[in-house]
């Protein structure tokens, strides 16, 4: 009987953007949660305070005190409120990690569009998702630790500086309508043309170990 010859080598996996041993994509829901992790963790938090307090709400209520069975009632409407906010906000990373993945697969590695949302722990996630599936998890990952951001850096930068600004209509837009800009802003800029090109970054948060040019790669 003639000897085995020697198996076939099984090609490298490629990405839609010609990344090098990019990883198959899991599941919707678990691409969806992966997405959005922070938003989830929110609201999954908040449903449990909103639970509780409407249990408390009806402990009261068969107790005759209907003061106190309004006031947590009143609290639990707050925290299903936020909940709600949470999941809007997790569909929204969703719809933006999907819009990145699909630059990337389009147009390859762009450090532009990773310094764009890199000042939001949930945009940054939904980005770092998008970056693993198309095959640039680890430069995306070095791009934003260059940067100076960690994983206790919550909340987004504009809300550190000022924390009244996250009822701003341009921050809730931001946040909700990822990749929108306003009819007025978008007709103004198609009249003077392509913006030029800024070359100076975004602000840097403190503990970079090195620049995020040479963490991003041609």
């Amino acid at each position: 009987m003639p000897a085995p010859g020697p198996r076939p080598h099984a090609p490298a996996t490629t990405s839609a953007s010609g990344a090098p041993g990019a990883p198959g994509a899991p599941p919707l829901p678990l691409r969806y949660l992966r997405a959005s992790p922070l938003p989830h963790a929110t609201a999954l938090a908040s449903a449990g305070v909103c639970l509780t307090l409407a249990l408390a709400a009806l402990s009261h209520l068969d107790d005759g005190s209907h003061r106190a069975a309004a006031a947590c009632a009143a609290l639990a409407a707050g925290w299903l409120g936020l909940a709600c906010v949470a999941l809007l906000d997790g569909f929204s990373r969703f719809r933006e990690y999907r819009r990145i993945k699909a630059m990337l697969a389009r147009h390859g590695w762009n450090r532009r569009v990773f310094t764009l949302v890199a000042g939001s722990r949930c945009q940054r996630d939904a980005a770092l998702q998008a970056a693993h599936e198309a095959g640039h998890g680890r430069r995306a990952r070095r791009f934003f630790r260059a940067l100076g951001y960690r994983w206790y850096h919550l909340l987004p930068d504009a809300v550190a500086r000022n924390p009244l600004c996250f009822f701003h209509p341009r921050f809730l837009r931001g946040s909700f309508l990822p990749g929108k800009a306003p009819r007025a802003r978008s007709r103004q800029r198609t009249r003077q043309g392509p913006a030029p090109e800024r070359t100076r970054g975004p602000q840097r948060r403190g503990g970079g170990g090195f620049s995020p040019e040479g963490a991003s790669g041609p």
